[in-house]
């Protein structure tokens, strides 16, 4: 037995200063990670882990380095363990089951004191390397064995948030809802923290009193709040629409009604915005004539982004370009 290695890698995503050393350990699960009744886990589930770190890294951020590789020496008791089993064809070793039956998983753990930055790594190509070097007459022989991951539905990154402190304090359930008019104007969105923009429009029960005629283009604007983004903290590229009830309930991993435009305006930055073209949406709100005046609309990232990036959007409500836009067709 040489040692044992965890080998991690980059996928490219950063949100915040990469300059700033950052550390985390890595710890074994006391149990299997299992999925919920709806076969998915989310952001809030625990499993129970030793306390007592199997390794601890220590590194300053470069996810656009050509290196991309991350090396976390683990420890020699675990090592000479899994060597041993190996040596003596150990059955906890004969299938994908047996063994994470005995070795169930492993949870990295930021360490708090190091902020500034979230770093992603790709789950798919990270892998335990156990090093060994076998003595024979002729010679040395190294060999490495590999442990990959069997099944990465069971990966998932658990992320707390702590409001209390905030003006969002009253968020406290999905159906809870925070109007602008308390936040000076201002509406949040941000990924991983499960904070999303709701959209009502109850004026558009008035268009149902007007005579026969057609939507020809709707399109809802919002502009994000001049100096909240930078460099480090990037607008998101693509934002998604959905409808949603009263109490925000939605299938956010179902279809989504709108995707966004995204226009920056490098020179002044004054008429930077995303557009969403709600033309067919509200048409066919409004073809049985009646609308539901308790429906709303939920914008947020991508579902695939969700729970894996912190991107966020500052949206300023009392921006005069901030509006839906409806042209309407009488006839």
């Amino acid at each position: 037995y040489d040692s044992l290695n965890l080998v991690i890698h980059y996928n490219g995503y950063y949100y915040g200063d990469t300059t700033k050393t950052q550390k985390f350990s890595v710890h074994q699960l006391k149990e299997n990670i299992k999925l919920g009744s709806d076969e998915t886990i989310t952001s809030n589930t625990t499993f129970n882990y030793d306390s007592t770190p199997l390794g601890t890294l220590f590194y300053t951020p470069q996810p656009n380095n050509e290196i991309d590789t991350l090396a976390i020496r683990m420890s020699d008791n675990l090592g000479a363990t899994l060597f041993n089993m190996i040596k003596k064809n150990s059955e906890v070793l004969e299938s994908d089951e047996a063994f994470i039956n005995y070795f169930h998983g492993l949870v990295f753990v930021p360490d708090n004191s190091y902020t500034g930055v979230v770093i992603g790594f790709d789950i798919h190509n990270l892998e335990l390397r156990l090093y060994t070097t076998r003595k024979e007459d002729s010679g040395t022989e190294a060999i490495t064995y590999r442990f990959g991951i069997s099944d990465s539905t069971k990966q998932f990154n658990n992320i707390k948030k702590d409001f209390s402190s905030t003006q969002f304090s009253s968020l406290t359930k999905q159906r809870n809802k925070l109007s602008s008019a308390s936040t000076n104007g201002l509406t949040y969105l941000q990924g991983g923290s499960g904070l999303t923009i709701r959209v009502d429009f109850p004026s558009l029960q008035q268009l149902l009193l007007r005579d026969r005629g057609t939507i020809v283009k709707a399109q809802l604007v919002i502009c994000p709040l001049e100096n909240s983004y930078s460099e480090e903290f990037a607008l998101p590229e693509q934002l998604y629409m959905y409808q949603a009830s009263e109490l925000n309930r939605v299938d956010l991993s179902g279809s989504y009604y709108a995707s966004s435009t995204l226009t920056i305006d490098k020179l002044y930055d004054e008429g930077t915005n995303y557009t969403f073209d709600i033309t067919d949406l509200l048409n066919a709100e409004l073809s049985d004539s009646y609308i539901d005046p308790e429906d709303g609309f939920l914008i947020t990232l991508p579902y695939s982004d969700q729970m894996a990036k912190f991107d966020r959007l500052i949206v300023n409500a009392k921006n005069k370009n901030t509006k839906l836009k409806i042209y309407y067709l009488s006839y």
